[in-house]
């Protein structure tokens, strides 16, 4: 992060005047008051430029949704057709005689 003191700081926090100029967050001229100054209004962050955004194409195959969803309908069919031919009858219960 790059912060621009805009007006000269060369009050009692310092031990030094900090000049007007562009600093990097940790350097020494700042004395450590990066922080200090960008809240008092003495200094503000500077953008750095950002390089724009390379496309990445991507290697993976896209699944084919609705293809996955047919095949899936048709084994659920065939499953319940062969659960039903191999489904043991239900017993009938007797009724009680209402007394």
């Amino acid at each position: 992060m790059k912060i621009e003191v805009w007006k000269r700081y060369a009050e009692n926090r310092a031990k030094e005047p900090i000049e007007k100029g562009i600093y990097n967050d940790g350097d020494s001229k700042l004395q450590g008051l990066a922080r200090y100054l960008i809240d008092n209004g003495n200094a503000r962050v500077v953008a750095e430029q950002v390089a724009a955004p390379v496309a990445v194409e991507d290697d993976e195959p896209q699944a084919d949704w609705p293809r996955i969803e047919e095949e899936a309908r048709a084994l659920t069919a065939e499953n319940d057709k062969i659960r039903e031919a191999h489904a043991k009858p239900k017993p009938k219960r007797a009724r009680k005689a209402k007394s």
